[in-house]
C-alpha cells in the first residue's frame, strides 16, 4: 500500500510495483474523476524526483509503505494564442499613440 497526497488530501492505492507510472495516473484519474484529476496533467514525484511515464514503480524504487506526492500541471495558453494577445497589445498601443499624435497636432 502507498500513500498518495493530492492537495493535501491523503488517499491510499493499492499500486502495484510493476504498474508504469502512467498506469498509477490512469488510476487516479479513474478513481477521482477525470474531470478533477486527467492523467495527462499529473505529475508523480517520489522523494523529490518527478517520475516519468515510461518507467515503473519498481524502477524508481518506490519502497512500500511510503508515499507519493500528486501534482496538477498547469494549464499552458496556447504558442498561437500568446502571439495573437502580444500582436493586438501592441497594435492597440501604436493606435493608442498615433491618434494622440494627431489629436495634438490638431490642437
Amino acid at each position: 500500500m502507498i500513500d498518495v497526497c493530492i492537495s493535501l488530501l491523503w488517499i491510499a492505492f493499492l499500486i502495484i510495483i510493476f504498474y508504469e507510472v502512467a498506469d498509477v495516473k490512469k488510476n487516479i484519474e479513474t478513481v477521482q474523476g477525470a474531470d478533477v484529476y486527467p492523467a495527462a496533467k499529473l505529475m508523480l514525484i517520489y522523494q523529490g524526483k518527478v517520475l516519468k511515464d515510461e518507467t515503473t514503480i519498481e524502477e524508481n524504487k518506490v519502497a512500500e509503505s511510503s508515499f507519493i506526492v500528486i501534482m496538477m500541471t498547469k494549464v499552458s495558453l496556447d504558442l498561437r494564442i500568446l502571439k495573437a494577445f502580444v500582436l493586438f497589445s501592441f497594435s492597440f498601443w501604436i493606435y493608442l499613440i498615433m491618434t494622440y499624435a494627431l489629436w495634438g497636432l490638431n490642437q
